[in-house]
């Protein structure tokens, strides 16, 4: 005779009797369905979720004996939020303070200033601190990327519920009937993680190569695209950079297209990543969203690249450089900027059902 109280307490995590038998190696297909026949629960296990530190959508088997009831998740949905202790929210933190900066510097760029030393300054300063910040939200997704857990995380607790042996005295269970899930809340989610990585004895990675790891390889281009853009951010601070066509071509808008470029990739393999098929659009699936919106920033970055470099001698220059390459900047920067909230919104909010 088992009491209640001792099969929550015994079955709260089970997810993790569950990873032991499904250890996440290769992340190829980029999706996985797996059964709990025991439970009667089958999980619908993403990459990005997972890398991500979100939970699987949880459903009950069916045609089973006793199939699992799923009991949906009562809290709202979060838009802000402070979670220090998650390095997926410190790259969605980093990637939407610097998408801020990118909008002020667009701004300065389709509004100037009147006096034209304090255009200068604020728009070189700008680009700096933007491309400085989106290096740092690179290299944190990288982290997260090579650090991210090995094992499943169903984030549910898990009960038994069936008919009382007795209505006097304890309660207790003579044959567990049928498996509920009741998904974690926040506060419950937050002792968890605490507990886990107070007792976790892992080994924190600062560089690896996980070249079976789809996420391994998204990151990384979006780091190498960073760190290749912000050699234009540099030389976008005034006296860096000769005032010549060779200079401006070469050390300025050269690095922001091949950066750019880089981003596009990094953005398309954010969106393969949750999609089911190469052809598929998931438009309600907040990861593919954020890859959505990240692949229009980069695709604006890099035509403000483009109109740049080809306005050099071009009649009406300043009417291509104004529409072309100032736009651009300004329209791919609030891209970047609704990605990153997107993505903000999608670490807060752990369950994806």
């Amino acid at each position: 005779m088992i009491k209640v109280h001792e099969i929550i307490t015994s079955l709260e995590h089970v997810y993790d009797k569950i990873s032991e038998e499904y250890k996440v190696k290769l992340f190829e297909p980029f999706s996985k369905v797996l059964y709990n026949h025991k439970y009667g629960y089958k999980i619908f296990w993403n990459s990005r979720d997972h890398r991500k530190g979100r939970h699987p959508t949880v459903q009950p088997i069916e045609n089973h004996d006793t199939p699992a009831i799923i009991k949906p998740k009562i809290e709202s949905i979060k838009l802000w939020g402070w979670e220090p202790w998650n390095i997926s929210y410190w790259v969605a933190q980093l990637f939407f303070w610097g998408s801020v900066v990118w909008v002020l510097n667009g701004i300065l760029a389709m509004c100037p200033l009147s006096n034209s030393f304090w255009q200068d300054q604020l728009s070189g300063w700008t680009a700096f601190l933007g491309g400085f910040i989106f290096i740092l939200g690179g290299y944190t997704a990288f982290l997260e990327a090579i650090n991210q857990r090995k094992t499943l995380k169903l984030g549910h607790i898990i009960v038994f519920k069936s008919s009382p042996a007795s209505k006097n005295g304890p309660i207790t269970l003579t044959k567990p009937t049928t498996c509920h899930l009741l998904p974690m809340t926040h506060e419950e989610e937050t002792v968890h993680e605490y507990k886990r990585r107070k007792d976790s004895a892992t080994t924190w990675l600062w560089f690896e190569t996980e070249k079976s790891n789809w996420g391994w390889w998204l990151n990384t281009a979006q780091l190498i695209g960073a760190l290749i853009f912000f050699t234009a951010c540099v030389t976008a601070i005034p006296g860096v950079l000769p005032d010549t066509a060779i200079s401006q071509n070469r050390f300025y808008w050269s690095p922001q297209i091949l950066g750019a470029l880089f981003f596009v990739i990094s953005s398309w393999m954010a969106m393969r990543e949750v999609q089911q098929g190469i052809f598929s659009f998931p438009l309600s699936k907040l990861g593919w969203n954020v890859g959505l919106w990240n692949l229009v920033g980069a695709i604006g970055f890099f035509l403000c690249g483009y109109f740049g470099l080809i306005t050099q001698g071009v009649t009406n220059s300043e009417y291509l450089a104004y529409w072309g390459a100032a736009f651009s900047t300004f329209w791919g920067s609030i891209a970047f900027l609704l990605s990153s909230y997107l993505m903000l919104i999608e670490i807060l909010n752990k369950h994806t059902s």
